[in-house]
C-alpha cells in the first residue's frame, strides 16, 4: 500500500505508531486465554455460550494503523530537521542530539509493541506476518537509535571536533525511521488502497504536501 507527501519517502506501505492496542480494536485480540473461556473454566460448553466478537473491518484496521502515524511521521521530519540545521554550540548541538534520540526511541518502542499486538489487516491480497514484521522493523530501529544515543553520551560536551565528526556522520546516514521499512515491499495490497482514502484518520498520510 502506497501513499503520497512526504510521508511517501518512508517505504511503500502504511505504518503507524498503534498506542493502547486493546480496546476498541478487538476484544479477542488482547483477550487471555482465562478471559476466552470465562471465569468458569475452559470447557468447549463455556466458550460455546460466549457470543464471539465481531472481526474488524478493513476500515477499523485501517483508522487504527493511521492515527497514530503521524507520531511517527512527526519524528521523522524532527530528525532531518535537527540534522540539516543543528545549533552552533557543540554542547547545544549534543543536547538537541540526545533529546531527539530519547523521543525517537520511545516512538520507535512504542510502534514496535504495538504492531506486534495490532494483528494482519483484513484483507486477501497481502501475504500474512505484516504485523510480526512491523514490530521487529521498529525495534531494530529503536535499537540502532539507542545505540547512537551511546555513543553521544560518551562525547564530552565542550568537544568540538567529536560533536562536528558524530554531526558530520549524521549528515551522512540515512534517517533511521526510514532506513527500519526497507525491507519490507512485500506487503502491499490494492484492498487496503482502494478502502484509505476514505478514512479520516489516514487523510493526512494520503493528501499529497
Amino acid at each position: 500500500m502506497k501513499v503520497s507527501g512526504r510521508v511517501g519517502r518512508l517505504v511503500g506501505i502504511v505504518f503507524a505508531v498503534s498506542l493502547g492496542v486493546c480496546g476498541a480494536f478487538s476484544a479477542a485480540a488482547c483477550a487471555t486465554d482465562d478471559d476466552a473461556r470465562g471465569e468458569g473454566g475452559g470447557d468447549s460448553a463455556d466458550v460455546a455460550g460466549t457470543p464471539e466478537p465481531d472481526p474488524i473491518t478493513t476500515e477499523e484496521w485501517l483508522a487504527r494503523f493511521c492515527a497514530p502515524f503521524i507520531s511517527l511521521d512527526d519524528a521523522f521530519q524532527h530528525y532531518d530537521v535537527l540534522v540539516a540545521e543543528p545549533p552552533d554550540e557543540p554542547g547545544a548541538a549534543r543536547e538537541a542530539y540526545l533529546d531527539l534520540f530519547s523521543h525517537l526511541h520511545a516512538v520507535l518502542e512504542g510502534s514496535s509493541e504495538s504492531f506486534g499486538g495490532l494483528g494482519d489487516p483484513p484483507v486477501s491480497d497481502m501475504p500474512p506476518g505484516f504485523s510480526q514484521a512491523m514490530s521487529e522493523a521498529t525495534q531494530r530501529a529503536a535499537d540502532d537509535v539507542a545505540g547512537l544515543q551511546t555513543r553521544l553520551e560518551e562525547i564530552e560536551p565542550d568537544d568540538a571536533v567529536a560533536m562536528a565528526d558524530f554531526m558530520t556522520e549524521m549528515e551522512e546516514t540515512q534517517n533511521p525511521i526510514a532506513t527500519a521499512f526497507e525491507d519490507l515491499d512485500e506487503y502491499e495490497s490494492a484492498e487496503l488502497d482502494a478502502a484509505i482514502g476514505g478514512i479520516p484518520e489516514c487523510a493526512v498520510l494520503t493528501t499529497e504536501q
